[in-house]
């Protein structure tokens, strides 16, 4: 169990204790709406450094999942170190902002084909993961070549040098 002596008394002062259980912390938020705490000069993520203080190092290639989803709780019982896709693929946090639109926790595209396993491209551009209907994207290319202008005849030369139109 956590006791208050557990942490500094300056990080308990600046969280405050949910009935949800988060631990909300009430200080300096970075543009994520993370908490930041300064700690020997050097600016960490408060809930990174609760879990470390509190269970121990975060193993390498792993991340902190908040499985509240309430990016201000430092309570290390709600946070879980995943790979980052593991915490894309769970359809909240980083995906939320899918696209910089905020549509992560839709469930199915504007045309109402579902965003399920088969049926949803996922990929990271610039940081963020982006995902699309891939029924919406086949429909899409198709519509997309019937509007290109037609490729006029090429020659081409094949290897003995003789010419087909």
């Amino acid at each position: 169990m956590v006791t208050e002596t557990t942490l500094p008394a300056r990080f308990w002062a600046l969280l405050e204790k949910r009935e949800d259980g988060c631990w909300a912390w009430t200080a300096n938020l970075n543009n994520k709406r993370y908490g930041r705490i300064t700690v020997g000069g050097k600016s960490i993520l408060a809930h990174r450094f609760a879990y470390i203080s509190l269970v121990g190092a975060i193993p390498e290639g792993l991340e902190l999942d908040h499985l509240c989803r309430n990016p201000r709780c430092v309570n290390p019982e709600h946070l879980e170190a995943v790979t980052h896709r593991e915490n894309l693929l769970r359809g909240v946090g980083t995906l939320i902002n899918i696209g910089r639109r905020g549509h992560g926790s839709k469930t199915h595209c504007k045309h109402g084909h579902p965003f399920n396993e088969e049926n949803t491209y996922v990929w990271m551009r610039d940081g963020h993961a982006e995902r699309a209907c891939r029924a919406c994207r086949i429909v899409n290319h198709a519509k997309s070549e019937l509007r290109r202008p037609p490729r006029p005849n090429r020659v081409r030369r094949r290897l003995g040098g003789e010419q087909r139109h």
